[in-house]
């Protein structure tokens, strides 16, 4: 996972890519796959990812039963 640094700028960071998934992730639970649908032109396939699993760790987002992705 990338940091914000001298060397690394925001915008190819974890918590840039943690911003974008949490903004996307709405009230009513989805599809991950569906998710990176929408963020595919703005994120990577690895950052995507990496973002989701911080959201997930820090306990912002959750996976239901059914396995998709909703809000705590």
């Amino acid at each position: 996972m990338r940091f914000p640094n001298k060397v690394n700028r925001y915008k190819t960071t974890v918590l840039y890519a943690m911003s974008l998934c949490y903004e996307a992730v709405t009230d009513a639970p989805c599809q991950a796959s569906n998710l990176y649908r929408m963020l595919k032109k703005k994120l990577a396939l690895g950052d995507f990812v990496n973002g989701l699993t911080c959201l997930y760790a820090i306990g912002l987002v959750m996976i239901n039963e059914k396995g998709e992705v909703e809000r705590c």
